[in-house]
């Protein structure tokens, strides 16, 4: 109980810290030039050391902190985008389909969890962020090499259905998308894993944007990236039968 309460204090206290350092940099965005401008929250991601910068990979214009609504939510918008074309191309499914966005991913998968044990389903294709692993300070040799560009990166993972998995990468290549291909060895850290391992086990996959700087108010996403994974999305539920059997054996 003794360390449970001082972990807390500690995170209070931390808190207060970054708080005070926020503050710090808004006051020095809103005095700095327009040319020299940097991304007021560098601290959040520890790379204040010597990192190398590139003129196209930080922002060319100010950014007001506090119209995050200029912001395009990467994720919400593709699923929100495939539930637009099926809609005014009017897809008929041989099965229900359920559009969700999850809350509380970041401290355990909980809104995925919810869902999963609410609408029970038999699939789940989920999309996320993954890191441009050519980011600055980041070394592809030990992440991986993603880049931001080149296509939705595909997980390979426990929690992902292979069989899902190869129906979704026929569909990228019959279609002409471009993909990329990455690896996880446990937890994907995504609402994946929420989703395979609900109930008796929900045939899954992972669909990701590779994304600059991610967890800061100055998030990259590539146009071409945000495009190409809702048109995966799209035609994969297209090829997707009704009472489609994932199994292996």
């Amino acid at each position: 109980v003794v360390v449970w309460i001082r972990h807390v204090r500690h995170d209070l206290r931390d808190r207060e810290q970054r708080k005070q350092r926020y503050d710090e940099a808004r006051q020095k965005q809103a005095a700095a030039p327009l040319q020299t401008y940097r991304p007021a929250l560098r601290f959040w991601d520890c790379r204040e050391a010597q990192a190398p910068m590139h003129a196209h990979t930080w922002p060319t214009k100010r950014v007001d902190l506090n119209k995050i609504s200029d912001f395009i939510l990467c994720r919400v918008f593709c699923i929100a985008e495939v539930a637009r074309l099926l809609k005014e191309n009017g897809d008929k499914l041989p099965y229900t389909l359920y559009v969700v966005n999850a809350v509380q991913e970041e401290i355990g998968l909980r809104g995925a969890e919810m869902i999963a044990n609410h609408i029970k389903p038999d699939v789940a294709i989920v999309t996320d962020v993954t890191h441009d692993t050519n980011t600055p300070l980041l070394n592809p040799k030990k992440l991986g090499d993603t880049k931001a560009g080149e296509g939705p990166s595909l997980t390979y993972a426990p929690a992902v259905q292979n069989n899902l998995l190869k129906l979704i990468i026929d569909t990228a290549e019959k279609n002409e998308i471009p993909f990329q291909r990455a690896a996880s060895s446990r937890s994907t850290g995504t609402d994946t894993d929420a989703f395979a391992y609900s109930g008796s086990g929900v045939a899954s996959a992972l669909i990701s944007i590779p994304l600059r700087y991610m967890h800061t108010t100055v998030e990259m996403a590539h146009k071409d990236d945000v495009d190409n994974v809702t048109k995966l999305i799209y035609e994969t539920l297209k090829c997707i039968e009704k009472n489609h059997n994932f199994k292996y054996f």
